[in-house]
């Protein structure tokens, strides 16, 4: 399926997933007072290995799947080298883009 998003559009779909994404950082900061150090802070060293032993990867995969499909991300990733085409194909100049994301960000 090929589809062609603008902009705004990009812009709109990353909003809204910072924002799942700030409501996720919450819930996790509550269930860390809930479960006292049994879940390590991500400042922690013990974070990177063990913080996320007890999730359900199936799950996971479901659930990113279903927050992708409701964001119109619907394609396999093409690598940075195609990304860099087709950007250079649409008249972005390099680094444009995040560029752009990066400002709409800080705003």
């Amino acid at each position: 399926m090929s589809q062609t998003l603008s902009l705004q559009q990009v812009t709109e779909s990353l909003v809204r997933l910072e924002q799942l994404l700030n409501t996720i950082q919450g819930e996790l900061a509550e269930l860390r007072q809930q479960m006292g150090d049994a879940v390590p802070s991500p400042t922690t060293k013990a974070h990177s290995t063990m913080a996320f032993f007890w999730v359900d990867k199936a799950l996971q995969r479901q659930r990113m799947n279903e927050l992708f499909q409701s964001l119109a991300i619907q394609a396999e990733s093409i690598g940075p080298e195609a990304l860099q085409v087709r950007m250079s194909q649409a008249g972005l100049a390099d680094n444009e883009l995040s560029q752009s994301l990066i400002e709409a960000r800080e705003e």
